[in-house]
């Protein structure tokens, strides 16, 4: 059975007669699937939702690019699905920008026929994309990744998108966000569902060398992507660079960063419980000119709770990507003492109007068309 990773530009066996029985797999990759799918059941995801899970379903997209990660994210859910009453369908994006992205995209596409379930292939125009935006190549790419992937889970009428992150990806993304100047509960990096999005990440607690043995135990090869090693990207320097300088000095690091991921989104939940009944009970106003904070309700909340309140609201107004911990604070500062109207000024135009103990949130023009910096705070 091939096991590792595959030449790209060679066709690649796969077992004949589909995957095997998951009592046939040794008992740590079997284990691996009652855990993924204990957390599915435990999300509340399956065919038949009801109240108490909020109505989640069971129907998604994965995102199969031929690597290691979104291989076994496939293979995974290929096991779980007919436990949970999953429907599944894939995509496999090829970027155009190496010459075996074609045929990685081709083996992804026939991984996932040979687990029993479909598989779309798309091409993006991924340099046409960077000269037209402005953006590198690298953000380029994950703007268009995502934008596929969105119109295909539309299109396909699933639920969720399911991307195969795995705890290596979530220390990376915290360290990232440490690097760009992001905060608390920012800092606890990417979530496992993100609502908005409709995206899951299913893998979020495991790690990746647990994922590359399931996937050879099945017999499944997957693609190395050579750009990965690429440390021209930052998310290549902290994985290749960074990480084992800090695995250095604590070898269970990116355990530590989980518990921290953990931490931040406890409190990032009591932080917004908290919130949503300070606004049940003396809500914002929308009016013409923006979202009008009144005094009342800015009394009623201790400064933890006013940075977030701040932040929310300029969420609403879809501005908040270009806030800044520093504004927010000298905000906050400039409410407690009173005195004259102030205006506060962000990036990209929009501004905060302090007077007479309320804060007037004014939009920039045109605000959310365009791409912001990350929040810090």
């Amino acid at each position: 059975m091939p096991q590792g990773p595959a030449s790209p530009l060679a066709p690649c066996p796969l077992p004949e007669g589909g995957p095997p029985a998951l009592k046939k797999l040794p008992a740590r990759s079997a284990q691996l699937v009652l855990k993924l799918c204990a957390w599915l059941a435990g999300k509340g995801f399956g065919q038949r939702p009801d109240a108490r899970s909020g109505g989640r379903g069971g129907s998604f997209l994965l995102a199969v690019s031929g690597g290691a990660d979104s291989c076994a994210l496939a293979c995974l859910m290929a096991y779980a699905a007919p436990r949970l009453g999953l429907e599944l369908h894939g995509l496999s994006l090829d970027h155009g920008l190496r010459p075996e992205a074609g045929a990685e995209a081709a083996y992804a596409a026939r991984l996932c026929r040979w687990l029993g379930f479909p598989c779309g292939v798309e091409r993006l125009d991924v340099r046409g994309e960077a000269a037209r935006t402005g953006q590198g190549i690298e953000e380029a790419a994950r703007s268009l990744r995502y934008r596929a992937l969105e119109r295909r889970r539309r299109l396909l009428g699933a639920q969720w998108t399911a991307v195969a992150h795995h705890r290596r990806d979530l220390a990376e993304d915290m360290l990232m966000r440490l690097v760009r100047g992001t905060g608390w509960p920012g800092l606890g990096g990417m979530a496992s569902i993100d609502p908005a999005r409709r995206l899951v990440r299913p893998l979020l607690d495991e790690d990746p060398l647990a994922l590359r043995a399931f996937l050879a135990s099945m017999g499944a090869a997957h693609c190395e992507d050579p750009s990965n090693r690429d440390t021209a990207f930052l998310r290549n320097r902290m994985r290749l660079e960074i990480l084992p300088r800090l695995k250095a000095e604590n070898p269970k690091i990116e355990e530590a960063l989980l518990s921290l991921a953990r931490l931040a989104r406890t409190d990032q939940a009591f932080f917004q419980e908290a919130l949503d009944r300070a606004l049940a009970e003396t809500p914002w106003r929308q009016t013409p000119a923006g979202l009008r904070l009144p005094k009342a309700l800015l009394q009623s909340l201790p400064r933890a709770l006013r940075l977030r309140l701040y932040l929310r609201a300029l969420h609403a107004l879809g501005t908040a990507g270009q806030a800044r911990a520093s504004t927010l604070f000298l905000l906050d500062e400039a409410w407690e003492q009173g005195g004259r109207p102030r205006v506060f000024e962000l990036p990209g135009g929009a501004r905060l109007h302090l007077r007479r103990g309320e804060i007037l949130l004014e939009p920039a023009p045109e605000a959310g068309s365009r791409s912001c910096a990350e929040t810090a705070l």
